[in-house]
């Protein structure tokens, strides 16, 4: 039930309190029009006349066909603001048409014409005063004709009047209610007293809404005070309250939906931060160790070198670390233990700085460390040798229990650095330069190293262009029998005439090779230049028995399993027997054979292609590994040789290894002989070539043509 409320003054045009009142006491219809022509307001006896559903119907509704052109005409004229104007006008009313006397006048605020106020009088039998009491014939002729319930009271509430409706409402005839009390009457229907008696006690005119259970319908109810008691109307509203409440409903849903889009976009926006704080975290972290990666150590780093740059006393160190022998244990033990290790790597580097030092993770297994305010290169040097302490413990990576070692390059702000890309650049230098020394070691980075550095990326670049371009040229050291002292075969080995440099050996650029990638294709220029040249030999010089050529091979060559098929073919190729060729290959990479390199070897060897162990003594191969590979010769480290005649140990292993092979049924050549004293030591032991400076250094095509036309003949093999 709504609460009960005094009804507003049906005239917003005339709002005081004393107009309202007055537009109410007049008797005959009183209506504020608006410019658009629409009823905006009125007062109560215009409600009695043309009925309740009154205000923001269009004026014109109200008079009859013949009257529209005389009423836009006084509506016009008064908006125009000219006099006001009379007219006579055939109206609708509740009772029928009926012809009033109506006056127009205009209707200002702000001194504007806002509209016009409509006074209409009829006759004075039919006046408003006589329907809002109940008086008079013509009075209840219209009441009658009304669709809403209504009835009068008297002063002391009981009912002087109901309409025909009112009593279809109660369910009584008029008879059986007139002169009973309002309040007695609903108490014997069962309908509630509500509001009835502070509207009944009231002096205003009032209104509020009851739901009545007889007709399961709300009523609105307006009262008006009058001199002989009540006067009250019921208008039926249940459409409208269901209109209302489905469009409450509607609201209640629809805000509903807003609130919980709003708590979508809310949790969507705060998601979106949050996704939005994890990329820029993955930005600047790795996503294996969670350590700051590349980019977030050289803004760390540029912000180190600039306050070194303003305050020299704020030193910084950079340390580059790349962890020994991690490849073996990536490739051996999987992928899940090599991320495993180096996470635990990461914290152990945590554990050996400060917490306002940096451990970052470049990619792969290299990791970065810088370490700021050090006031002198030593403590770098006393922190790398920490960490080396530290990785010398064991680690427990699942089941496995691992040790590793690094090597480290580091650099100090004392050589005065403007940029983090040159810190980090000479500290992966002076790595590499740790790396070439063993494993386990430090460098401390010198200019020197930079010069050192840029020197082999200018190799690196021009070794591609000189494999490309045939640059490289083959020198050939002499094989021979060291019983009778004859020439039996060349060994090719590389050389690289640079046009800055000079002739470079072997031992700078074939590593080089061998890392970025070229090796075998180094191997394979080699090999083929080599044999088109002692075959050029052979029929040079066709008395002698065929030089033969031994090649060293690297062990990526095996890693191709077309390798037998290339070398059958260029063999073919170039008329070079397969029997004078000998493909020497270091014993660590028999050491490490898989299944499918001594097949690619057994394939070579079937050939006919010998097949010899280089470097041999340096593995420790043993007896019954060497039993089932397919080779036919051991060369003798030259490591061996050299120190023969120094003391017993050196010379008893020669004499082992020349026993072992013989008993395999394999030669032996000896590498490195320098000295008589050597050569007569092995010759007393049985040895059955060698080769060496004491013979002959590496020649040129030219010379070693001319070191063949010396010989007194060639030991034939």
């Amino acid at each position: 039930m709504t609460r009960y409320r005094p009804a507003p003054p049906p005239s917003a045009g005339l709002a005081t309190s004393w107009q309202h009142q007055a537009a109410e006491s007049l008797p005959n219809p009183l209506l504020l029009i608006g410019s658009a022509g629409n009823v905006e307001s009125c007062n109560r006896a215009a409600l009695l006349y043309f009925g309740l559903e009154l205000t923001t119907r269009p004026y014109a509704e109200l008079v009859a066909p013949e009257s529209a052109e005389a009423l836009g005409a006084a509506v016009a004229e008064v908006l125009r603001g000219e006099s006001p104007a009379d007219t006579r006008l055939n109206y609708h009313t509740t009772a029928g048409f009926q012809p009033m006397e109506s006056r127009f006048y205009p209707f200002t605020e702000n001194d504007r014409v806002r509209g016009c106020i409509v006074s209409s009088t009829a006759r004075p039998d039919a006046n408003a005063h006589d329907v809002a009491t109940g008086d008079g014939r013509r009075a209840r002729h219209l009441l009658e004709g009304l669709t809403d319930a209504f009835f009068s009271l008297d002063d002391e509430g009981r009912f002087s009047y109901l309409n025909v409706q009112a009593q279809r409402l109660l369910g009584r005839p008029s008879a059986e209610l007139l002169g009973r009390r309002l309040l007695e009457v609903f108490e014997t229907l069962g309908v509630e007293k509500g509001h009835w008696p502070e509207a009944l006690g009231s002096h205003t005119p009032g209104v509020f809404e009851q739901f009545y259970e007889a007709q399961r319908s709300w009523l609105e109810v307006h009262t008006y005070p009058t001199e002989a008691g009540l006067a009250v109307y019921l208008h039926d509203v249940t459409q409208r309250r269901s209109v209302q409440q489905a469009l409450r409903r509607a609201h209640d849903e629809l805000e509903a939906r807003v609130r919980a889009r709003t708590e979508e976009l809310e949790e969507a926006t705060r998601r979106l931060e949050a996704a939005n704080v994890q990329l820029q975290h993955d930005a600047f972290h790795d996503a294996l160790t969670g350590l700051p990666n590349r980019a977030l150590l050289l803004d760390r780093l540029s912000q180190a070198v600039a306050r070194n740059q303003r305050h020299r006393a704020q030193g910084f160190a950079v340390l580059f670390l790349d962890f020994d022998r991690f490849k073996v244990i990536n490739d051996s033990l999987g992928h899940a233990v090599g991320d495993a290790l180096l996470t635990a790597l990461g914290k152990r580097l945590q554990d050996c700085v400060r917490p306002t030092d940096t451990v970052a993770r470049l990619g792969g297994d290299e990791f970065a460390v810088l370490l700021t305010d050090v006031p002198v290169t030593a403590e770098a040097v006393r922190t790398a040798e920490r960490i080396r302490v530290a990785l010398g413990e064991p680690l427990q990576v699942g089941e496995h229990q691992l040790s590793i070692s690094a090597s480290v390059g580091i650099v100090a702000s004392e050589l005065g650095y403007s940029s983090a890309a040159a810190v980090l650049r000479d500290a992966d230098i002076a790595m590499y330069r740790a790396k070439l020394g063993g494993k386990a070691q430090h460098r401390l980075f010198g200019p020197a190293m930079r010069d050192e550095a840029v020197r082999r990326l200018d190799l690196e670049t021009e070794l591609r262009a000189a494999l490309t371009q045939g640059a490289l040229e083959v020198a050939y050291q002499p094989i021979i029998a060291i019983a009778t002292g004859k020439l039996i075969g060349f060994e090719a080995l590389a050389r690289w005439p640079h046009p800055r440099y000079g002739d470079l050996e072997p031992g700078e650029f074939i590593p080089l090779a061998e890392e970025i990638g070229l090796i075998t294709q180094l191997d394979r220029f080699v090999l083929r230049r080599a044999c088109a040249q002692v075959r050029a030999w052979q029929r040079q010089f066709p008395g002698l028995p065929p030089l033969t050529l031994s090649v060293n091979l690297s062990s990526r060559q095996f890693a191709h399993p077309e390798l037998a098929a290339w070398l059958e073919e260029t063999l073919l190729e170039l008329d070079f027997d397969p029997r004078n060729l000998k493909l020497e290959i270091t014993e660590s990479v028999f050491m490490a054979s898989s299944d499918e390199v001594l097949r690619t070897l057994r394939e070579i060897r079937n050939l006919g292609v010998q097949i010899h162990i280089d470097d041999f003594g340096t593995g420790y191969s043993s007896l019954s590994y060497l039993q089932n590979l397919p080779v036919s010769t051991l060369k003798i480290d030259r490591s061996f040789i050299t120190r023969m005649g120094e003391g017993g140990e050196s010379g008893e292993l020669v004499q082992t290894i020349v026993a072992m092979a013989k008993a395999l049924g394999l030669s032996v050549t000896a590498e490195g002989i320098e000295t008589s004293v050597q050569l007569e030591q092995l010759k007393r032991l049985g040895c059955e070539y060698g080769q060496g400076y004491l013979y002959a250094r590496p020649l040129s095509p030219v010379a070693t043509e001319v070191f063949v036309a010396a010989q007194g003949g060639v030991e034939e093999v």
